[in-house]
């Protein structure tokens, strides 16, 4: 009798915890702890607080016994080790469940944890949406549609001037020379009714002179506004898509300014040559004299260059 006591004995001494079965098993496994917690679907600092430290584990119930218990079978399981019944930090969790009611395990997500990620994706929602259509309001407001309109009808105005300036000045000329030749011929036929010893003939010579000086005046007055014109030559822009653009004449006057959009035709008048900066040439069609302005550029790089060359 004695004798089997003792080998009893001898055998509950030999048997080694729980905890340190479980990881020799997994060592013999050659599994590492990730790879068990990935398997049982669970944290890592659960497979060590399992390996680590069972009976303090135990001790104070960190973890509810019945999903404790689950976790060593499930354990177990992975690494083949089949006696767990027999080991005593296993029975311990036999035992029945205290207020088993209302059991919450950590690693499971929760109705509030589920009803706060799904407002919190809402309120993200709403706020992606209130930037979109703020941006496509402003992007369509009158106010802006009006603002390019407006400043690209100044431009063209300001170029439509230059030419009727051009002409009044020749009026105006036209009408001087006018007033200057009146007197003349005033002057030519008082003379020619005083004088009673005037011939036809002189009369005829004096007409012809002033004929021919009025004509080689209307001569020089219609030559300048052919120069004027000379001096001012035409550049059109035609875009095909976005693009920043800057325009300088000869005298260095900038015609244009500021980025213009798919669509829209710039008109401009000054003195050639035109210097050009073009942010995207490829999205403008440039018109030099109502000519196409054949170049090849390269996309995605400025381009500097005069017209005429």
């Amino acid at each position: 009798m004695n004798i089997m006591s003792d080998q009893i004995k001898d055998k509950n001494e030999q048997q080694i915890p729980l905890e340190q079965a479980l990881k020799d098993g997994r060592l013999a496994a050659q599994l590492s702890v990730e790879d068990i917690a990935l398997r049982l679907n669970l944290k890592k600092t659960v497979i060590r607080d399992i390996e680590d430290s069972l009976d303090t584990v135990i001790a104070e119930a960190a973890y509810p016994k019945v999903y404790l218990r689950g976790y060593l079978v499930n354990y177990s399981k992975e690494i083949g080790l089949d006696d767990l019944e027999s080991f005593p930090q296993y029975q311990q969790l036999l035992g029945p469940e205290k207020s088993a009611t209302g059991l919450k395990n950590p690693h499971i997500m929760t109705y509030d944890e589920k009803s706060y990620n799904k407002s919190l994706i809402i309120l993200l929602l709403l706020f992606v949406a209130m930037v979109v259509g703020v941006t496509v309001f402003w992007k369509t407001s009158p106010d802006s549609t009006k603002a390019s309109a407006g400043s690209a009808s100044k431009t063209d105005n300001v170029e439509m001037r230059l030419p009727e300036t051009a002409s009044q000045d020749v009026e105006t000329s036209t009408l001087d020379i006018q007033q200057q030749a009146q007197p003349g011929v005033q002057i030519e036929k008082n003379n020619a009714l005083s004088s009673a010893q005037t011939t036809q003939q002189n009369v005829d010579n004096n007409g012809l002179e002033a004929l021919s000086s009025t004509s080689e005046q209307s001569v020089e007055i219609t030559d300048s506004p052919e120069k004027t014109v000379l001096t001012e030559q035409t550049l059109t822009l035609k875009f095909k898509d976005e693009c920043w653009t800057e325009i300088f004449d000869a005298t260095g006057k900038r015609l244009a300014f500021g980025l213009y959009t798919k669509g829209e035709q710039l008109k401009l008048a000054g003195t050639p040559p035109f210097n050009l900066k073009l942010g995207n040439p490829i999205a403008a069609d440039v018109f030099y004299q109502d000519k196409l302005y054949k170049k090849s550029f390269r996309a995605g790089r400025t381009a500097n260059f005069k017209l005429p060359e």
